[in-house]
């Protein structure tokens, strides 16, 4: 039976974008199909008009976001993720938390959310507005690990390869650790990526002034990656 090459219908799924169909004058015709060209991400960033503490916000965009900034409190800073809005800041829904000993401490926060799925941010203690931003992933589907901090551990030099992890996957890695560093003024945390068993290439760096890190960075397949730390952690 004959076929319509409908360019919107039906509908991609989620994740995905519609191809438009063209052909050519040839007898029979020549066709094929393009999409747009976009970037991996779209960025959306707020002011403390637009994103408040402890107000639950759904990601209706039909793409996976990265939620990621920072809140000054000497409180805990906690973020919650779920697919309801009934029932979204419990235990079983935390999926980032940093709580800082002084006020002018900045508590970096960073997760993803599945499309649809709803996500809030708390704070336990005057929280003063710093950044929040968004990178909509414009392609492809995410899947969650949840925390791996009893299966991964940092190392204390660069070059080695004591503590590595390669990865396996097909697809590429998102990776986020957060670290509190015990001397401000001389600790260093550094993150290194390549395709050796002994990574050197820096792809993240923290230090001097800053304590405490959150270090993120994207991961291609079959690359090795290692965070080192300079002074013990807290």
């Amino acid at each position: 039976m004959p076929i319509n090459l409908n360019d919107s219908t039906p509908a991609a799924p989620s994740g995905y974008t519609n191809v438009t169909w063209q052909k050519d004058i040839s007898t029979p015709p020549n066709m094929s199909a393009y999409a747009p060209l976009a970037g991996l991400f779209t960025r959306s960033l707020y002011t403390a008009t637009q994103r408040a503490m402890t107000t639950a916000y759904q990601n209706t965009t039909g793409f996976p976001l990265i939620v990621g900034g920072y809140i000054s409190s000497s409180g805990a800073t906690e973020c919650y993720v779920a697919s309801s809005s009934g029932g979204l800041v419990g235990a079983s829904t935390l999926v980032n938390s940093f709580t800082a000993s002084q006020a002018t401490y900045a508590n970096p926060f960073l997760f993803l959310v599945p499309p649809n799925y709803y996500y809030e941010i708390t704070a336990t203690s005057a929280p003063v507005f710093g950044s929040w931003f968004e990178f909509q992933i414009n392609s492809g589907s995410i899947t969650i690990n949840g925390d791996l901090s009893s299966s991964r551990a940092l190392s204390t030099g660069s070059g080695g390869s004591t503590n590595v992890y390669q990865n396996t996957n097909t697809t590429a890695l998102f990776v986020y650790a957060q670290i509190h560093l015990t001397t401000v003024n001389t600790s260093i945390a550094t993150a290194y990526s390549d395709t050796t068993t002994t990574p050197t290439a820096v792809v993240y760096t923290v230090g001097a002034t800053a304590s405490p890190s959150g270090s993120w960075f994207l991961r291609g397949t079959t690359t090795r990656f290692q965070r080192q730390v300079a002074r013990p952690m807290q």
